[in-house]
């Protein structure tokens, strides 16, 4: 016999994984799928390029601590 309440569960995770996978598409829209994703793909590469990456595989740019920074890192070490 089958427990209700893990059934519940079940139906609300598949529900909330379909809701994540985002818009379904239709059959005959296969150019219409490689614009958009022609599309995204430059929006992705203007992001990072607006964000100072070089790339997918740029190094992350390392910033100044602030003095608060400073002072929590030291007395994190200092632990």
């Amino acid at each position: 016999m089958p427990n209700p309440i893990k059934a519940f569960f079940e139906k609300k995770k598949a529900e909330a994984k379909f809701k994540l996978a985002g818009p379904g598409q239709k059959l005959g829209d296969a150019a219409s799928a490689a614009e958009q994703r022609q599309r995204q793909q430059a929006a992705a590469a203007a992001a990072s390029q607006r964000l100072g990456g070089g790339g997918a595989g740029s190094s992350r740019q390392h910033q100044p601590m602030g003095a608060a920074a400073v002072t929590a890192a030291e007395a994190a070490l200092s632990r």
